[in-house]
């Protein structure tokens, strides 16, 4: 995955999402890095446990 990820998320909010994406990554040791509908998600036994997606007006 890369910034390219958001391709229609305003550029200001795809450098917010690639840090986010770095921290998860840093952080979450254990975890595999998967898309699950459409958003970058962590999974761990097989079940995705944080997931992230940018909307119109924020982060969640």
């Amino acid at each position: 995955m890369s910034t390219t990820t958001w391709p229609r998320s305003p550029a200001e909010r795809r450098d917010a999402l690639a840090r986010l994406r770095e921290m998860c990554r840093a952080e979450l040791q254990g975890f595999g890095e998967v898309m699950a509908y459409g958003m970058p998600a962590y999974e761990r036994d097989g079940v995705a446990e944080i997931a992230f997606a940018a909307t119109r007006g924020k982060i969640c």
